[in-house]
Order: structure tokens, then C-alpha cells, then sequence
């Protein structure tokens, strides 16, 4: 209550499937039920094979970023996050 914690969806995490068990790992570690803000960090993507590998070819596409998002919005809907947002999106991502 009195500190707005804020977490972000790791690349290795935009898989619509694994967006949820990315939020959990940061709960857990955190130790908390939910957090004040969970942002989608990069409009960027790995493989979760790749995530550790800076050498790792990343993945660029609305669809799936939308998609991502879509899941983030459900994890919203559930208290997971009180709020949900974007960081290093470009003005064109954005409009996509």
C-alpha cells in the first residue's frame, strides 16, 4: 500500500502461453499476490530457448505483441495487476 511495486514481462515471456507464468515467476520472487503496474517491457520477443543468449535472433510483429497484450489484459481482469502498460514502444509500434 504504501509502495507502487511495477514488474515487467521478460521477452522470453511474449508467447501468449507463457505470459502468466512470467508474471508468477516475478510474484514469487517478490513475494507478493499481485504488483501496482506490469508493463510490457520490449515490443520485442526471444524464444524462451534463447532467454539469456544476447546473440538470439529477436521476433518483431504487432500480431503477437497484441496478442500479448490481450493475456496481460486478463491478468488484469484476474488482480494479478492493478494496471498494465507498454515501455520502449515507439510512437509507430504504438499505432499499430
Amino acid at each position: 500500500e504504501d509502495i507502487f511495486i511495477t514488474t515487467k514481462l521478460w521477452n522470453s515471456f511474449h508467447d501468449p502461453p507463457d505470459v502468466e507464468a512470467g508474471l508468477n515467476e516475478s510474484l514469487a520472487r517478490l513475494g507478493l499476490s499481485y504488483v501496482d503496474l506490469y508493463l510490457m517491457h520490449w515490443p520485442v520477443s526471444v524464444p524462451r530457448s534463447a532467454a539469456g543468449n544476447t546473440s538470439a535472433p529477436t521476433l518483431y510483429s504487432a500480431e503477437s505483441a497484441l496478442a500479448t497484450w490481450r493475456v496481460m489484459e486478463k491478468l488484469l481482469e484476474r488482480g494479478l495487476a492493478k494496471s498494465i502498460g507498454v515501455s520502449n514502444f515507439g510512437v509507430m509500434k504504438l499505432k499499430r
